[in-house]
């Protein structure tokens, strides 16, 4: 679609962008068809219809007749969905059987969301969810995750949906499902995506298409190729958008269902309409639509509508356009569907404004920056700042045209700014690589080893060479000795100072990989080989469910602990390889991303009876990376957690004094020395501490707080005693210095 500029009328991309996460929320029927349970409307429907009159009394193979029936409907009538599977789920509660009412109510959940009833779809899933729990079904346990995490993600609630879709990762990972971990993370990659952060987005679908190319599943791979090519259309890059196109369209889509198929196609017609190619891109998207229409997906159909719209407008056929804007308009109001009223307000805006009625279009441009500011939609803020901008503008209120232009010109440094793009850029590359990594890894070690042989020789070669010369031109000009001998000490020496520049950083490396070797040698192999214990006195019966719901929280336990510590590590070593910790400073409220951090650590805190207290009032602002200080407060509220004894109290607050901004944690745990303050920020092996109910850890959250503070040009202050509890204060800055 069009591009914004200075002067230019933003063409909105919206629909392309956002339907991305409705689209996902296909992935928990394409998991069940890969598993076996979708069964072919044509072939089946009639002959289990006639095996369930023919079939007396009501037992387990009555709901089991009822719950496949229900599935053959649901690529063709929701509503008889919906019949059957509510039958079977009354007959399975009425002689208790619990995996025909785990059955029913999974099918029930996928038909409300379809009909995007999400309250009653989240009812049924939670209700599956508990029975698939109860029996052990891993599969069917990691297929409902995703499904409520869809739901949450359709809701805009992208803290549970991520909690949800990488509860389900976690049990995909313990069946060695590839598949299933690749759709959540096409799922992942989605939310990112919606809220404007295209490097975890791009980082996800990539770590998607590793996961389903593991098990050549195509119609997940075209999928994750059409996403990748999506959203490197948002970002402008046209090379890279042309090449994922390319690679979706060579992938053979026979095996793919409607659903999947549906997404592909919206994806490819996103990415064509970015780059003006109208055309194409209308022949996609009412394609998809009538996918959509055909499997009664409401929703979707609305949303591929509006985009629709967007490719007559762009294509000057204007009374079209706004035919279709006022359709997807008005079905997004009756559908409660915030992503269809933004995007056909925006559109009829635009088109009153080309009838010279600015008025009536600014009230549409306001509803739709109401709507995205409500959802925290970046790139949708961004473009309806622009539009009103511009209607201010043609109305002469200038006041209102600058304040607007502000907005835009905010969002439009955050989400386009030319680092960003580089780091995208890179994954793509980092992807590649990765495909080969596994060929050469056996052979890498006796590559460095024969490298670092030749460079050695080469040195002393090119050392004796050099001294041959000088002794060279000394015996042939004596009378230019005292210079020749002048230039060759100084060439000496500056190869000399850069070969011990060289051992240096490469004995910080060799440091830092044996320390990193040891903390994964002994804080993951103990608790991994526990949990694996565990699991497997599980699978060989040596325990029951009921036994192993027991060791269920300190399993828990142990997995959070090592979560930490991994994305700990992994933060490290980006910062230590770096040299130095690099931010990327901006003005936000602290509230929103101190509220994310708390809800994720809630269950943590629930489970050791911690009062978790969030009293950060929402007008404080800090000019900081937003990214790093989320880190920053999670490390040391699980800190927190980790020496606060149960039924202790944990409280996150901030001030504001001056020009900075204070962010204090304090809690009412065990306190320190003042010898264990000393070695707080110290990265030694010896500073190894245990929480009050055994946690581990080396202290790399701390040094890692420590970096991040650093490098937004801020410092921590620490004030404990023992057995009095701790306060650990960041101080960060509270706007931007003045320019010079």
């Amino acid at each position: 679609m069009m591009k914004t500029g200075p002067k230019s009328k933003p063409m909105t991309d919206i629909i392309c962008r956002l339907s991305s996460v409705k689209k996902i929320a296909f992935s928990c029927l394409f998991l069940s068809l890969l598993l076996g349970i979708q069964v072919s409307w044509g072939q089946n429907s009639d002959s289990l219809k006639t095996a369930l009159k023919n079939h007396p009394g009501e037992d387990s193979v009555h709901v089991k007749l009822l719950n496949t029936i229900a599935a053959t409907y649901q690529d063709v009538n929701i509503d008889t969905m919906v019949f059957y599977a509510s039958e079977g789920l009354t007959i399975a509660e009425h002689i208790n059987y619990e995996m025909g009412k785990a059955l029913c109510s999974s099918k029930l959940g996928l038909a409300y969301l379809r009909k995007s009833d999400y309250d009653k779809s989240l009812h049924y899933y939670q209700e599956a969810l508990l029975s698939f729990e109860k029996m052990g079904k891993l599969h069917s346990m990691a297929n409902t995750l995703l499904s409520i995490a869809d739901i949450y993600s359709s809701q805009l609630n992208r803290p549970l949906a991520l909690e949800y879709y990488n509860r389900g990762i976690s049990v995909f990972q313990k069946l060695h499902y590839a598949t299933g971990e690749g759709f959540a993370y096409m799922s992942i990659g989605a939310i990112y995506e919606d809220m404007g952060n295209y490097s975890e987005a791009i980082n996800n679908h990539l770590e998607a298409l590793r996961a389903l190319e593991k098990d050549n599943y195509t119609p997940g791979i075209a999928m994750a190729l059409s996403s990748i090519a999506s959203i490197y259309s948002e970002i402008g890059d046209t090379a890279k958008t042309n090449e994922f196109i390319a690679k979706a369209e060579r992938v053979d889509l026979s095996k793919a269902t409607k659903g999947q198929e549906l997404i592909t196609i919206s994806n490819i017609g996103g990415a064509y309409s970015r780059f003006n190619s109208y055309d194409k891109a209308l022949k996609c998207f009412e394609r998809a639509a009538d996918i959509a229409d055909s499997i009664g997906d409401g929703a979707e159909k609305n949303l591929l509508v509006a985009q629709s719209a967007d490719m007559y407008y762009g294509l000057g056929i204007y009374d079209t356009a706004y035919i279709k804007y006022q359709e997807a308009f008005s079905t997004g109001k009756k559908l409660d569907e915030p992503i269809s009223i933004v995007d056909a307000g925006n559109g009829l805006g635009r088109l009153l404004m080309k009838k010279g009625n600015a008025k009536e279009g600014i009230k549409y441009f306001l509803n739709s920056f109401h709507l995205a500011d409500m959802h925290q939609q970046k790139q949708s803020i961004f473009e309806t700042a622009g539009l009103l901008s511009e209607a201010f503008e043609k109305e002469r209120n200038f006041s209102e045209a600058l304040r607007y232009r502000k907005i835009y010109d905010a969002y439009h440094d955050s989400l386009f700014d030319k680092k960003n793009s580089t780091r995208i850029q890179r994954l793509g590359f980092d992807y590649e690589l990765a495909k080969k990594e596994t060929r050469i890894q056996s052979l890498e070690k006796f590559k460095v080893i024969e490298e670092t042989s030749m460079l050695k020789q080469r040195v002393v070669l090119w050392t004796l060479i050099s001294w041959l010369v000088v002794l060279g031109v000394i015996t042939a000009i004596l009378y230019r000795s005292w210079v020749q001998l002048k230039i060759s000490r100084n060439n000496e020496m500056m190869q000399k100072e850069e070969l011990q520049k060289l051992a240096k950083k490469l004995g910080e490396l060799n440091g830092f990989k044996d320390k990193t070797l040891s903390v994964l040698s002994h804080d993951l192999r103990g608790p991994l080989n526990a949990i694996s214990a565990s699991i497997s006195m599980l699978d060989e019966n040596l325990i029951s469910m009921e036994e192993f719901s027991q060791l269920r929280p300190e399993v828990n336990r142990q997995l959070n602990s090592l979560t930490n510590m991994v994305d700990n590590l992994l933060n490290w070593a980006k910062t230590f390889m770096k040299g130095q910790a690099t931010a990327v400073p901006e003005q936000f409220p602290v509230l929103p991303v101190a509220k994310q951090v708390v809800q994720f650590l809630q269950g943590v805190a629930k489970n050791k009876n911690i009062d978790l207290i969030n009293d950060i009032d929402g007008s404080i602002e800090s000019y900081c990376d937003r990214v790093q200080l989320e880190i920053v407060i999670r490390n040391l509220l699980m800190n927190a957690l980790k020496f606060t004894k149960r039924s202790g109290k944990i409280t996150l607050s901030a001030v504001a004094e001056d020009n900075n901004v204070k962010v204090s944690v304090t809690d009412t745990g065990i306190g320190m020395t003042p010898e264990q303050l000393a070695k707080l920020f110290i990265p030694a092996n010896e500073n190894r501490t245990y929480g009050t109910d055994g946690e581990s850890g080396i202290g790399l959250g701390l040094l890692l707080c420590y970096e991040f503070v650093k490098a937004n040009k801020g410092h921590i202050a620490v004030s404990s005693e023992p057995g009095s509890g701790s306060t650990f204060t960041v101080v960060l800055p509270a706007c931007a210095p003045p320019k010079s």
